[in-house]
């Protein structure tokens, strides 16, 4: 006669032929459920696809109308100057071939660096760099613009290039709207040691640069005259680019 304790110890330690164990065929559920949870974990992570390389050529490849040889002189401008106007009529692809010569200027077709805003007779200073806006507790708070979340951005990651296109620069009153942004966009003044106080500051003290890695470029309607002229201050920051229609052997293959 066994006791119950007794019976259960060599039922646990009882070894099958080939000399194992029961206790060590036992699975433990523990270990079980977590090797499947980090399966599923694992396959459950997106997969990180590289955006597509993109350079001139991507843009000629596109039907572009505009040679060659112009892209590459704006592209270099661009570079040198780090803001560029592209300014023409209407219909001449401005705001086209500005997102295609951002995607050129990164070298790939990456969404995540580029940023695009429209200019409009309503918008102000404090709606594209920094201003008080209505908070959800029905308090106002001081809320970056999409200028400053760039900057921001650009800051955190030197290695790379980013890009905002301003679309109808000339649309709302650009002095106003950039503020003392306007001397800070100079290719000139990006360094730490030109840092000024903007007119609304997070903190005490608080200097704000614009980092090299972040361009900017800007469309312009030249054949609306209601639209707001350009001040020289404003224009000397920029390199402008000229747009003009053209009738040439890829426009008459587009039509073909």
């Amino acid at each position: 006669m066994h006791s119950f304790p007794e019976l259960t110890l060599k039922a646990r330690t009882y070894e099958k032929p080939g000399g194992v164990s029961e206790a060590e065929t036992e699975e433990d559920p523990e270990t079980e459920v977590g090797d499947e949870a980090e399966t599923s974990l694992r396959d459950s992570e997106p997969e990180l696809i590289p955006s597509p390389p993109y350079s001139i050529q991507s843009i000629l490849d596109e039907k572009c109308f505009t040679e060659r040889e112009t892209l590459e002189k704006l592209l270099d401008r661009w570079r040198d100057k780090r803001n560029l106007i592209l300014q023409g009529p209407p219909g001449t692809g401005k705001t086209w071939l500005a997102k295609r010569l951002a995607y050129a200027l990164i070298g790939a077709k990456d969404e995540s660096k580029i940023r695009a805003v429209q200019f409009h007779p309503n918008l102000s200073y404090e709606d594209f760099v920094r201003g008080y806006r209505p908070l959800g507790d029905g308090k106002l708070g001081l809320a970056d613009g999409p200028l400053m979340q760039m900057i921001e951005t650009a800051k955190r990651d030197e290695d790379s290039l980013y890009v905002m296109v301003i679309e109808e620069i000339n649309r709302g009153s650009p002095a106003q709207i950039f503020g003392e942004m306007l001397t800070l966009v100079e290719n000139t003044k990006r360094t730490p040691e030109e840092a000024i106080e903007l007119c609304y500051s997070q903190y005490e003290g608080e200097r704000v640069f614009v980092p090299k890695n972040l361009y900017i470029i800007g469309t312009m309607n030249t054949a609306d005259r209601s639209i707001a002229l350009i001040d020289m201050a404003f224009r000397r920051r920029f390199a402008i680019g000229d747009l003009e229609p053209a009738f040439n052997e890829t426009w008459i293959k587009t039509l073909a």
